[in-house]
Parts: C-alpha cells; sequence; structure tokens
C-alpha cells in the first residue's frame, strides 16, 4: 500500500513538474513574441521584396519562422497567397490578433511544425521563400535533407530571400551552437549553384557581448 502511495505521489509530482516548466515555456515566449510585435520588419527583406516583380493572384509564398508576422505581413500586402511557418503555435495567436493581417485571411494559411518535421508534401509548388534568420536554426542532422526538399518545391523563376549564419557568428552558446547550422561564405555560395543570384551581402557586426559577433549573410536568389 505504502508503496503505491509513494508511486501515486511520484507520478503527481513528474506531473506537476512538467506543468511548469511547460508554462515557464510558454510564458517566455509569450514575453518574446510581445517584444517582437513591437519591432519592425527587417529592413533587408522590405528592400528585397521591393526588387521583385508583383505576383500573379495565384502566386504562393512561404515564410519560414514567421513569428509574428512581420514579412508575412509584407508578403500579402505584396499580393501572394502566404503559407506562414513556425514551431511556436503562441506565434499564431499574436499574428492571427493583427488586423492588418487578419483583413488578408483568405490568402494566408498557417502551419505550425518545426522545419525538420514539416511535411513536404502538403506544400504546393512555390514562387518565393522568405527565410529571415530562421534556416540556421535547423539542426545540422536535417539540414542538407530539409534544403533539397525546399529547392525541389520552389517553382523555376522563383524566390529565395533569407539569410545563413557563419561560423563567426559567435552569439550563442556551445549548447545552442551544437543543433544549429552554420555555413561558411562558400558553402553558402555551393547551396545556391542552381539559382541566380541577384544579391549578396555579407553583414559582421560586433555584438553586445564582449568579443562576441554576428556575422550572416544576406541572400536574394533566382531559382534557374
Amino acid at each position: 500500500m505504502k508503496k503505491r502511495y509513494k508511486y501515486s505521489i511520484a507520478i503527481i509530482v513528474a506531473i506537476l513538474v512538467t506543468i511548469i516548466i511547460l508554462l515557464i515555456k510558454s510564458n517566455r515566449w509569450e514575453s518574446y513574441y510581445t517584444i517582437k510585435l513591437n519591432e519592425p520588419a527587417r529592413e533587408f527583406i522590405v528592400q528585397a521584396l521591393k526588387k521583385i516583380p508583383n505576383p500573379k493572384s495565384s502566386d504562393i509564398a512561404l515564410d519560414l519562422g514567421a513569428g509574428v508576422g512581420h514579412e508575412t505581413l509584407l508578403l500579402l500586402e505584396k499580393g501572394f497567397n502566404v503559407i506562414a511557418l513556425d514551431k511556436q503555435k503562441i506565434a499564431f495567436d499574436f499574428m492571427l490578433k493583427r488586423p492588418e493581417i487578419t483583413q488578408y485571411k483568405d490568402r494566408l494559411k498557417t502551419i505550425s511544425s518545426s522545419f525538420e518535421d514539416l511535411d513536404f508534401t502538403l506544400l504546393p509548388d512555390l514562387d518565393i521563400v522568405i527565410a529571415s534568420f530562421s534556416i540556421p536554426f535547423i539542426n545540422p542532422k536535417n539540414f542538407d535533407e530539409f534544403w533539397n526538399h525546399l529547392f525541389a518545391k520552389i517553382k523555376s523563376g522563383g524566390y529565395f530571400i533569407g539569410n545563413t549564419f557563419d561560423p563567426g557568428f559567435t552569439t550563442f552558446n556551445e549548447k545552442d551552437r551544437s543543433v544549429m547550422s552554420f555555413h561558411t561564405k562558400q558553402q553558402t555560395m555551393d547551396l545556391l549553384k542552381k539559382f541566380t543570384i541577384l544579391s549578396f551581402k555579407e553583414v559582421k557586426e560586433a555584438s553586445k557581448s564582449p568579443g562576441k559577433y554576428t556575422h550572416h549573410y544576406e541572400i536574394i536568389a533566382q531559382k534557374k
């Protein structure tokens, strides 16, 4: 009887610990997206979208790591039908409360999935992909497979606008870096062999942490 009682207590404690961890994570993401909501869209994406033609009414865009929807909104405003992807369901709680986005709800679809678990068979062929500070967070074990699937989904003449992180992007701790994908300039160029590169910019800046740097590449490319 005592063993059964102790076992029951152990299960209850485990459940409570799990609930507390989930609440902490939820509050962390809620705080993160609250901050992001008040930030502008990345200027690189703003300018990149100005450089490509306006879409046909049937054209489809994929926003990888859509967050609260800054880049999603830019795509909708330009005239694309948009698939917004994010691992965190709470991101869509923020996105879908934005009236400037909900006015386009008939042209917006959301998918909650990690990059690694994304079922590409459910996606249509794509006219443009936006990957603003997102694909470096793919586990390196899965990156090549993900990239090959993504490439296959982009139509000939379609666009990729996004970033890769150089190994010199040193603001992340070793634990985080171990599950992230980094690419040198040459490795990034290799990823783009079957694209026409329309714009390529290397950005390296000192971070707020002494001795640490952000180091990434800004890419606008069109599939051949």
